[in-house]
């Protein structure tokens, strides 16, 4: 039984790392999340893991990747809210495209009633990524095209949130042309400038950048954000 110094100490972990992930500090973001992912709580040590998963993905980081197949492998199957069945689901593509393996991707049922209503921490927005873009390389655009539909719908009312941001960088990735394209990628820079969400800002700016519309000040923000992200390139 986890003591409740123990859990508090894991919970505070956590929320350090969802802030630092969010502002684009990923060192400090994927220690703090390991200790929380270090807990003997499995909700909290799910969330810490939910963050350990994209930054070690994005980086490559395949030993971190397989530490979190062997964690994943070790948990029951038993029924898991929406939000958490999405983090897993992340959480096994993740792995077995490490491992070069075939994404395991959720069925269309699985997932038809979770886009409107997954949750809204950096993590989870970051699990809805990966599985709208495996879902891509699996060519289920149609189910990214609902997708894209249910979280902009959840994501309308209410005040602009890092959710609302990236609803609208999906929506001009699948925009009709160059015009809106450009003015939905220029919305959600807005968004996620208010939140300071760096990797998403980092892909609104990269959506700019393909359709000829960003500034050179801002290609540059780019580059200095994926070398703060990812690690400066070799060469």
């Amino acid at each position: 039984m986890t003591r409740p110094e123990e859990r508090d100490a894991a919970v505070m972990a956590l929320r350090q790392a969802e802030a630092a992930f969010m502002e684009g500090d990923w060192d400090a973001a994927h220690a703090l999340a390991l200790v929380a992912a270090a807990g003997h709580d499995r909700s909290v040590a799910l969330h810490g893991w939910a963050i350990v998963r994209p930054i070690a993905a994005h980086r490559g980081d395949g030993a971190t990747l397989r530490q979190l197949g062997a964690w994943l492998a070790a948990q029951p199957a038993d029924p898991t809210p929406t939000s958490a069945a999405m983090l897993r689901a992340a959480m096994a593509i993740s792995v077995a495209v490490a491992r070069g393996d075939a994404a395991p991707l959720p069925s269309p049922d699985e997932l038809s009633d979770a886009w409107g209503t997954a949750g809204t921490t950096p993590a989870d927005i970051a699990a809805i990524d990966t599985l709208l873009f495996a879902l891509i390389d699996a060519d289920r655009f149609d189910e990214v095209e609902a997708a894209i539909a249910a979280r902009t719908d959840a994501t309308r009312d209410g005040p602009p949130t890092l959710a609302t941001g990236a609803a609208l960088v999906w929506s001009a990735r699948f925009g009709q042309d160059e015009v809106e394209i450009v003015a939905l990628a220029r919305d959600a820079l807005g968004t996620l400038r208010h939140h300071g969400a760096a990797w998403w800002i980092e892909q609104a700016i990269g959506i700019l950048d393909d359709a000829g519309a960003a500034t050179a000040d801002e290609r540059e923000e780019r580059r200095h954000l994926r070398i703060r992200l990812l690690g400066d390139p070799p060469g």
